[in-house]
């Protein structure tokens, strides 16, 4: 994701955080640590060219589950 699309959509990445885990307590969830901890992964995806989607405008996904 893209610092932009953090900052614009924080609200609602807190919102969905358990759509995938069960957090017990996620308030070590900051904007500050998300933008932190993405800028980290961006850096090893590019630094090891791996293969990554730059999220930075709307994010709409559809998956059979």
């Amino acid at each position: 994701m893209s610092e932009s699309y953090i900052k614009n959509h924080f609200h609602d990445i807190k919102r969905n955080a358990n759509a995938i885990e069960h957090r017990l307590d996620d308030t070590y969830c900051t904007l500050e640590r998300v933008l932190e901890e993405n800028a980290q992964v961006l850096e090893l995806a590019q630094k090891n060219r791996a293969n990554y989607i730059l999220i930075d405008d709307e994010y709409k996904i559809n998956i059979d589950l």
